[in-house]
């Protein structure tokens, strides 16, 4: 598109030194399809680029250069280290009643046996589950910075998750 620009720019430039009114008009056309070309190429650049709503690391990429994807598809994992959270898989219907946002919950990680992170629960899943014959929410509870800074975790690491609740012993 900016070749195509250029070469309808020299050819007006060509014809404003001694050209007939009609080939003048025709070349200023050029010209102006030749910019909303470069436009639109443009555009199109600034579409193909991928923008992070935080800063992180990549830690899986599903593409290559060149591979094409679909608006919704799943390109990309990116991991903030600062802001890790732990999930239940198996919180069953009985036990989710008595958990609200906001509680607090202790975080086990096995890979660190003598190791107990502070948390609170961010999210409850408004959708139940099947896990293993049973009905089951997801949990989401954020580990307190603090207590992650120095530890070395990592996502996918298996934990155990308990929330104290009113009931609880």
């Amino acid at each position: 598109a900016q070749q195509a620009y250029q070469e309808a720019q020299d050819e007006l430039e060509r014809l404003l030194k001694g050209a007939d009114e009609q080939d003048v008009e025709a070349a200023e056309l050029e010209v102006a399809a030749a910019e909303l070309a470069c436009e639109e190429a443009r555009s199109n650049l600034e579409n193909t680029t991928l923008r992070a709503p935080f800063a992180g690391v990549v830690t899986k990429l599903d593409v290559g250069i060149g591979d094409k994807v679909s608006p919704g598809q799943v390109v990309l994992v990116l991991a903030t280290l600062d802001r890790l959270e732990a999930r239940t898989v198996d919180l069953v219907e009985l036990d989710v009643a008595q958990v609200k946002v906001g509680q607090p919950a202790v975080v086990k990680v096995d890979a660190l046996p003598d190791v107990e992170f502070a948390g609170v629960v961010r999210e409850i899943a408004l959708q139940a589950e099947d896990y293993r014959g049973d009905v089951v929410y997801a949990v989401a509870v954020e580990i307190a910075p603090t207590d992650t800074n120095d530890a070395p975790l990592r996502w996918g690491m298996t934990a155990m998750v308990e929330i104290e609740t009113d009931s609880s012993p």
